[in-house]
């Protein structure tokens, strides 16, 4: 009777060391991933606002405005269009930010917001910034309005 030997050979074993060390490496990069784009998505969000908001001032030929919900843009932004006995008219909310992000902008407040003129450029141009708390340099995002309409993000 042949006797047949119990356990792993020394292969299979640096086979199964060699993949757990890719595996932990690959979920350590995932989490950098992960909180290194935290802000992308917010900065995509503003980004879409300000191209519908554009849209609808053109397609409405009256002034639209991006406005800060609860008086800070960390609470969500609206879109509003501005009628002509200076009402305002709700186009799209949009949510607010999570507790560990924030987002501010030095250019534009809710006394001074976002405006775009019915030829679809905006009354002055500005960006916000967008910051998560823990993210490392370049992760941020910095979202800048030109004057002509066009948005662009950039990492900060």
């Amino acid at each position: 009777m042949v006797q047949r030997q119990k356990g792993f050979s020394l292969i299979e074993l640096m086979i199964v060391v060699f993949l757990l060390g890719i595996l932990a490496a690959m979920s350590t990069n995932i989490g950098s991933f992960f909180s290194n784009n935290q802000t992308q998505p917010y900065a995509s969000s503003l980004q879409t606002a300000m191209a519908l908001a554009k849209s609808e001032a053109v397609k409405y030929k009256q002034e639209v405005r991006l406005l800060p919900l609860n008086a800070t843009w960390n609470s969500g932004w609206k879109i509003v269009k501005i009628e002509a006995d200076a009402s305002q008219t709700l186009i799209r909310e949009f949510p607010a930010l999570p507790d560990t992000m924030n987002m501010s902008s030095k250019d534009f407040t809710t006394a001074n917001p976002p405006t775009f003129l019915p030829t679809g450029i905006i009354t002055k141009a500005g960006s916000f910034s967008l910051t998560a708390d823990g993210a490392k340099a370049g992760a941020n995002r910095e979202v800048t309005i030109l004057i002509s309409g066009q948005v662009q993000i950039k990492r900060s």
